[in-house]
């Protein structure tokens, strides 16, 4: 469910990440859109792929694991 369910409370009830291994998190990568601009939406994460908005409004395909641009939609 999108926002982590009915509801969209951005919650979930995973336990990989708790109060005792949370500060071992950190980025693993970035992925700069490159116009200047300021976007705000919600990436969708589906099997290996991140779908995210890019350049000129366009859709970008990546590799959720590395940040690799799989393909761009224009």
């Amino acid at each position: 469910d999108y926002g982590g369910g009915q509801a969209g409370a951005q919650y979930t009830a995973l336990t990989q990440i708790n109060r005792a291994n949370v500060k071992q998190l950190h980025v693993a990568w970035t992925y700069k859109i490159g116009d200047g601009k300021k976007y705000s939406f919600n990436p969708v994460a589906v099997d290996d792929r991140l779908f995210v908005m890019g350049k000129n409004s366009s859709i970008v395909c990546l590799n959720a694991a590395t940040g690799a641009v799989i393909w761009t939609y224009e």
